[in-house]
């Protein structure tokens, strides 16, 4: 049946092959960024075809994508909770499933938008636009990434991440593949081709909306990429005129802050073992008090004296929880030794009189985190420790860095990147690597961090941006309904 099936539908599915690799294909190499500018197009040629089962079509893409573009999750499951392949395969395929269902959804909906009879086509675009990037803006995932985050190296586009946030470049994107659909499968230049390319012209020509630091000291930072080699950490700076030094995700052993003792013999231990040569030490550690676990960023001076603590917030699932243990125990004995983290609040941790963000491990892909603190404080740096170990010799890494450039933009704020084994580097505000160390390499970076404390205009408008977003979607949606008198 299956066999009969895809005979007779061959060309649809050689079509959504192509759909499956053009929307991949920015995910493992940004810089063929534009490949996303024609999938939906495909996507829309498949809907508009007769005798197409969207619902196996948004689950084959779905699913598709994720086992291609995360291809490396089946491993990194592995090598966080000790389960066997087949085991961590079958938890790869689940979770591109449920990924799937936003494909099955978006699918669906466009499909019924496109066969009103009636209602303007640039509403009914714009209408399926908008659904698209609200779904994806509000849809659950272990690693929240948005379509725009492809798009971070396009930097005529990417710049406006700043005041309109990265949902424009979703629209931007989807536009795009409209306008293709229209002008070379339709092959038809309407209304909504026009006002795509008038649109798009205006993005290019415009100009670069991002701003330099409003403070002229920086903060002067030593980060260290050890390279899963501890040894590596002590390794002193160029210049020991620095303010700070940076070290990854995990950098020292339990820190027991329930001991009594935990002062002394942290300061004893830690000069016993380890030096730096700055102000300030930023390192990742897990840490324990009042009997929970935590992932922290620790920070200490010269006197290896502990000035705050910030504890991770948003926690890997089979890495730091592990969900249903007592039942998946029985399948997977090894769960039983495992200890579950607790979860911890994004704080701002103060380097003198710097306020900085840190943020541990994959917490600068949860920009709606990170927004809620700027509405009452004012970080003038972002800071990411993190291992990324887990992820062996994959593209992982690089996606990390990739998909946390937008942040940078963002907010208007450098980034800066301390991770195990890679990938280690700055990135500034317009979303630019400075500098950086490869991954499974031993390498430092000396950089004076300009400090921004004006808030981009999207961090500022982000709720109105929003806002405005939701009210068109829904008004054009009750125009096409009222239009055809029906409801979806």
């Amino acid at each position: 049946m299956l066999i009969k099936s895809i005979k007779k539908n061959y060309t649809t599915y050689l079509v959504l092959a192509a759909a499956v690799i053009c929307y991949v294909i920015p995910f493992l190499n940004f810089d063929l960024f534009f490949t996303n500018w024609i999938f939906f197009a495909l996507i829309l040629w498949i809907i508009n075809s007769k005798n197409i089962n969207i619902l196996k079509m948004g689950l084959i893409f779905g699913t598709s994508t994720i086992l291609i573009a995360e291809y490396w999750i089946t491993g990194t499951i592995k090598n966080l909770s000790g389960v066997n392949t087949s085991v961590s395969l079958s938890i790869h395929i689940l979770y591109a499933i449920y990924e799937s269902l936003f494909f099955v959804a978006i699918f669906l909906f466009t499909k019924k938008i496109l066969s009103l009879k009636k209602g303007s086509t640039i509403i009914k675009y714009l209408t399926i636009i908008l659904c698209y990037i609200i779904a994806e803006e509000y849809y659950p995932r272990i690693f929240p990434y948005n379509l725009g985050n492809t798009q971070i190296l396009f930097n005529s586009l990417s710049q406006y991440i700043s005041i309109l946030g990265l949902n424009f470049l979703s629209f931007v994107v989807l536009l795009i593949n409209f306008i293709f659909f229209e002008m070379f499968i339709n092959k038809k230049i309407s209304k909504i081709t026009l006002v795509g390319i008038s649109v798009m012209v205006l993005i290019l020509i415009s100009s670069d909306p991002t701003y330099s630091s409003t403070r002229r000291e920086g903060l002067k930072v030593f980060i260290i990429q050890p390279n899963n080699i501890k040894r590596n950490l002590n390794t002193m700076p160029n210049n020991k005129n620095f303010d700070l030094t940076i070290w990854p995700e995990n950098s020292y052993k339990l820190i027991d802050l329930d001991n009594k003792e935990f002062s002394n013999l942290f300061k004893q231990d830690f000069s016993n073992n380890h030096v730096f040569h700055t102000k300030y030490l930023l390192f990742g550690a897990i840490t324990k008090k009042n009997n929970n676990f935590f992932n922290s960023s620790i920070l200490i001076d010269q006197n290896k004296k502990i000035i705050n603590i910030k504890n991770k917030k948003n926690l890997l699932i089979f890495g730091e929880f592990y969900p249903f243990k007592e039942h998946l125990s029985k399948l997977i004995p090894i769960f039983n030794n495992f200890i579950d983290l607790s979860k911890g609040k994004n704080v701002i941790q103060e380097i003198g009189d710097i306020e900085s963000l840190v943020l541990i491990c994959y917490e600068d892909l949860f920009r709606k985190d990170v927004h809620k603190i700027f509405k009452g404080k004012n970080p003038s740096i972002l800071i990411n420790i993190t291992n990324d170990i887990w992820y062996g010799e994959t593209i992982a890494s690089y996606q990390h860095l990739m998909i946390s450039m937008a942040l940078a933009i963002e907010t208007q704020r450098y980034l800066i990147r301390s991770t195990n084994n890679g990938v280690t580097a700055i990135v500034s505000n317009k979303g630019e690597i400075i500098n950086m160390v490869r991954p499974f390499k031993f390498g430092t970076i000396e950089y004076e961090i300009p400090l921004i404390t004006k808030k981009s205009k999207y961090v500022e408008y982000k709720i109105f941006i929003h806002l405005i977003g939701i009210l068109s979607f829904i008004i054009f949606l009750i125009i096409l309904l009222k239009k055809n008198r029906k409801i979806l």
